[in-house]
């Protein structure tokens, strides 16, 4: 890059060294420049003459002195009436990240213009999007910009560094529930430190050229009245109208005493709140704060609020199946990285085109998705991650593998030849051909229901001797039911598409069936279930990610 003018290269460089000296308050950082004028050394940092930064260097394990002086070095570099309005905050969430930091005071200082210093990582960066939504938050406080310094460490291998050129910005991988956390933390201190002010009193100074008006005898009748007689109050105080409340939970001012009626609201009788609203409980109304929080109950007579799920953490189990291993190995090998790193930063879920295809965004590209068929993927790398290792689902009625895999096999074949509508039965019976099928298929599944048991969480047993049935079956991801009109497929399949002769093919084929049947009939839950999981969880194969995500052209 071509430099520029010697000065812009130096405020650059004093930019820097600046945001390291608030980042580093126990060394001492030296800027300085040769002035053209007067040929001397003009000195604009020196944070190691501050006597709060020479007493963290001679006790450095002590916290407090490093508070105090990042708040001196701030005060230093930003103005010297700083150092007092500055407050501090921390947070963290064990695994995903720990932030500390200051921030100034919404009700002290005019400061017009943000002052925004992040480091993640002991790492000097930028982030317009946490920088907007600190501003935005500060805009129901008052109209002054924030000042606020923010260090975010995070575990190193989640996050990349190669985002822009200059490596000025950097990906978290779970950046947004990091700085949605990140601004709670601010909103709750900004919500306790309202304070009240009282107008304060100017005092007007006297014309020294003004003429003095002579004293007549009015005048001094009034100086020589009594003084008992003068009003016995000592210093004037403020009114409450000259007084600003800057917090909702400040006792003074509170509008919920005004608000008490000996009768209770009409039709609050027959409405029922959730056990996490504060309106669950009976609440006294004469405690401010207690309006504002009934104003945003939220109550079974509402419409509900459809919230995306998180995305719960995969644990890999361990595992010294050979067959195993060299499943889990082919899933990495064949992935394709690139579509990897853009489905989990870039994609955006947009809309749904037909029951097995969404319109999806990724950067600048619109696709289309076959996202029945990448959640297929998904469950079957799941249950290959998770072998062994599964939740377990039980069924509170009993489902007999004859029966359900019988009047599939009498469906299908109705199905195929159509009969007219006056020979259709009322009730589905199944022929005995069918039936000596579905009895096949259910000694199949229990001659190893033992195994399947073990490992994939699928259980079967005989019932009264004479009745197999399906009593369980694997939790592949949490939160996450199937289909039901889909299990006789999956029974039927299971039995008569897996080659139960060999370990790795036997493993390979239960795998393919449980992906087939979880990740069919999704539609319901994509948009906040699937697709979040798909974007984070799937390591896309080579071979059929292509076919997938295909772009829209022109």
């Amino acid at each position: 890059q071509k430099l520029t003018q010697q000065s812009e290269e130096y405020n650059k460089v004093l930019t820097v060294v600046q945001r390291y000296a608030i980042h580093y308050p126990h060394v001492g950082f030296v800027c300085q420049k040769m002035s053209k004028k007067t040929k001397k050394q003009v000195v604009d940092l020196n944070t190691g003459m501050l006597s709060s930064v020479k007493s963290v260097q001679s006790d450095p394990g002590n916290d407090d002195k490093h508070d105090k002086a990042r708040r001196q070095i701030f005060a230093h570099v930003f103005g010297s009436n700083m150092e007092s309005c500055l407050l501090k905050f921390n947070g963290k969430e064990v695994g995903l990240y720990e932030v500390d930091g200051l921030v100034s005071d919404p009700s002290i200082g005019e400061t017009k213009a943000t002052c925004f210093v992040l480091f993640c990582n002991h790492r000097w960066v930028e982030s317009n999007e946490l920088k907007r939504s600190i501003e935005g938050l500060y805009a129901h406080f008052t109209k002054t910009k924030p000042l606020i310094y923010i260090s975010i460490h995070v575990p190193p291998n989640e996050v990349d560094v190669n985002v822009h050129p200059s490596k000025k910005q950097v990906a978290l991988l779970h950046q947004e529930k990091i700085y949605a956390s990140i601004i709670e933390v601010l909103r709750k201190m900004l919500d306790k430190i309202g304070r009240t002010f009282q107008k304060a009193s100017v005092k007007v100074a006297e014309n020294p050229y003004k003429r003095k008006r002579t004293t007549t005898k009015n005048d001094e009748e009034k100086n020589r009245t009594p003084k008992s007689t003068k009003s016995q109050s000592s210093q004037p105080t403020a009114q409450s109208k000259d007084k600003v409340r800057t917090s909702t939970s400040a006792p003074s001012g509170a509008i919920e005493p005004f608000l008490v009626s000996s009768k209770s609201p009409t039709g609050e009788e027959n409405v029922f709140h959730e056990a996490s609203c504060a309106m669950s409980k009976p609440i006294d109304l004469t405690d401010p704060g207690a309006f504002a929080r009934r104003c945003t109950c939220t109550t079974v007579v509402r419409a509900p609020r459809i919230v995306s799920v998180a995305v719960p953490k995969i644990i890999t189990t361990a595992c010294t199946y050979k067959s195993i291993k060299s499943l889990r190995n082919r899933i990495t090998k064949h992935a394709n990285d690139e579509w990897r790193q853009k489905m989990r930063r870039e994609a955006i879920f947009v809309g749904i085109v037909s029951d097995q295809r969404c319109l999806t965004q990724c950067g600048v590209e619109l696709q289309i998705w076959h996202f029945e068929r990448l959640a297929q993927l998904l469950f079957t790398q799941l249950v290959l991650l998770q072998f062994g290792g599964m939740g377990k689902a039980t069924f509170e009625a009993t489902i007999d593998v004859t029966l359900v895999v019988g009047q599939l096999l009498e469906l299908e074949d109705m199905l195929d030849t159509p009969l007219p509508k006056k020979d259709i039965p009322n009730a589905l019976v199944v022929r005995e051909l069918h039936r000596n099928l579905a009895d096949q298929v259910a000694d199949c599944l229990l001659e190893h229901s033992e195994m399947l048991q073990e490992y994939f969480n699928v259980g079967f047993r005989r019932e009264d001797g004479k009745h197999i049935v399906l009593e369980s079956l694997p939790v592949i991801l949490p939160g996450h039911s199937p289909n039901p009109s889909g299990l006789p497929l999956f029974l039927l399949r299971l039995a008569t598409k897996v080659n139960w002769e060999t370990e790795k093919t036997c493993f390979q084929g239960i795998s393919r069936e449980l992906g087939l049947y979880y990740g069919a009939s999704c539609r319901d839950q994509l948009q906040h279930k699937m697709f979040p999981a798909i974007c984070q969880l799937l390591t896309p194969p080579k071979d059929e990610i292509e076919d997938c995500c295909q772009k829209i052209t022109q």
